[in-house]
């Protein structure tokens, strides 16, 4: 339901830049794609746009004229109630980044307007295409979308046959893995996801695949919020001898592990040291020391996409699945 603009109302510029606590100004240059912004503004901007189902002007136009130019980011709700989940934040932005440069207009679409005959709901907005990044819960439900417009999944789509891009999750993990192993640490942790996340299980079996077999750093599930992090770590920390290295499989779960660490007297990285995934900057910044992650390069991923569906609208053909590599960012916690 659209909380910013009324019930009949749509959300407006202003709306957006009040729920994000900022200037209409800086809201403008955040959903215009400008490198002349803070990391913050561009975090809160975009979660408050994609919350509101925020449409720019220029988007309203077109679609009121039906033009074809207009392509649609439908952004799911996350799975797990209080999770922030910065992948979609960072995507909206490089989404909105790309459609400056491109001069099209981009439409955010939030997966919790969604009714039974959604298809309809979305042919009937007028777009060429949409990309959708996707939720684990929701991919069959949006796929239905691929028989009558084109689309785009970002991510590991659960439904098969859909034109999909994804971050190298399995690369990543490896990365940040043999970069401790590197370090000279022998007893790595992992703290993964709820099981049926693709994405973290992709990254807890990399973990094993590096290590091999059951690493004896021990492995344990939290729900990928900070405070899991933090009963996770203290549970891996229960075990003696602790570990000397822990990967949690985002960053929320990487600053909760960190707490953990610190109340127990331990220092990071001398006695253990941290890495986390998805290079967050709300956490990164928070974190004392600077915490290493994993970047899944969220706004190259969703310009890729943008790419793909622009050529599928075309009638080219395009590959089914496209990986873009994700790279370690080393900081001091390792």
């Amino acid at each position: 339901m659209n909380s910013g603009g009324g019930p009949d109302r749509p959300p407006t510029l202003e709306t957006v830049a009040a729920r994000a606590g900022v200037s209409r100004s800086t809201a403008s240059r955040v959903l215009a794609g400008s490198p002349q912004v803070t990391a913050h503004a561009r975090r809160v901007v975009a979660e408050a746009a994609t919350a509101l189902g925020y449409v720019p002007n220029r988007a309203a136009r077109q679609l009121a004229t039906r033009s074809p130019d207009a392509v649609g980011l439908v952004v799911p709700e996350p799975e797990q109630p209080g999770v922030v989940v910065p992948y979609f934040a960072e995507a909206v932005r490089g989404a909105s980044a790309w459609g400056a440069a491109q001069g099209r207009a981009v439409q955010l679409i939030s997966s919790r307007w969604r009714k039974p005959p959604f298809r309809e709901e979305m042919l009937g907005r007028g777009l060429a295409g949409a990309v959708v990044l996707t939720c684990a819960s929701t991919d069959r439900f949006f796929a239905e979308l691929d028989a009558e417009l084109p689309a785009v999944f970002v991510g590991r789509p659960v439904a098969g046959g859909v034109h999909h891009v994804r971050a190298d999750d399995v690369g990543g993990a490896m990365l940040a893995v043999r970069h401790l192993l590197d370090r000279g640490r022998r007893r790595i942790a992992v703290i993964g996801g709820p099981v049926g996340n693709t994405a973290a299980d992709a990254r807890l079996g990399a973990w094993r695949d590096v290590l091999g077999g059951q690493p004896p750093g021990g492995s344990v599930r939290g729900d990928l919020s900070v405070e899991s992090g933090r009963r996770s770590m203290a549970q891996l920390l229960a075990h003696a001898p602790h570990p000397d290295a822990v990967l949690a499989v985002n960053d929320q779960m990487a600053a909760g592990a960190c707490q953990a660490i610190l109340a127990a007297g331990l220092r990071i990285p001398e006695d253990i040291a941290v890495v986390g995934f998805d290079d967050d900057d709300l956490f990164v910044a928070a974190l004392t020391p600077a915490l290493t992650t994993v970047d899944q390069r969220s706004a190259e991923i969703a310009a890729t996409a943008l790419d793909l569906l622009t050529a599928r609208i075309r009638g080219q053909r395009v590959p089914l699945e496209s990986v873009v590599p994700a790279r370690l960012v080393v900081r001091a916690s390792s």
